[in-house]
């Protein structure tokens, strides 16, 4: 027996790479997700440690958000959820953005 499947070639919409570019480079960095014991954001934490001349900003709820939050450096700041919709225009505001994956290693 045959399963309808459907193919995502993205999980975003094409429209987020046509985003209109900055005018000048301002050290905003964004972290668009939820905040999990299992997604990394708490890692972002150490890498604004490490870079005080950047700003990170985190976009999402989530039940580790408090203890993300909590350990924050001043160059972290914290927005909370918005709508999908908003996320292209939002993208625009900042020079790049924060995607977190886990490398596992093949044998």
């Amino acid at each position: 027996m045959l399963k309808k499947v459907i193919t995502l070639a993205n999980g975003i919409s094409p429209d987020f790479f046509n985003i209109k570019q900055k005018e000048s480079i301002t050290n905003d960095f964004v972290y668009v997700g939820t905040f999990t014991p299992w997604d990394g954001a708490i890692h972002i934490v150490d890498l604004a440690i490490k870079n005080p001349n950047i700003q990170f900003h985190m976009i999402g709820e989530g039940p580790f958000r408090k203890e993300v939050e909590q350990k924050a450096p001043s160059n972290m700041k914290f927005y909370g959820y918005k709508l999908y919709d908003e996320l292209k225009t939002t993208y625009q505001n900042f020079d790049g953005g924060i995607v977190l994956y886990l490398l596992l290693e093949t044998t």
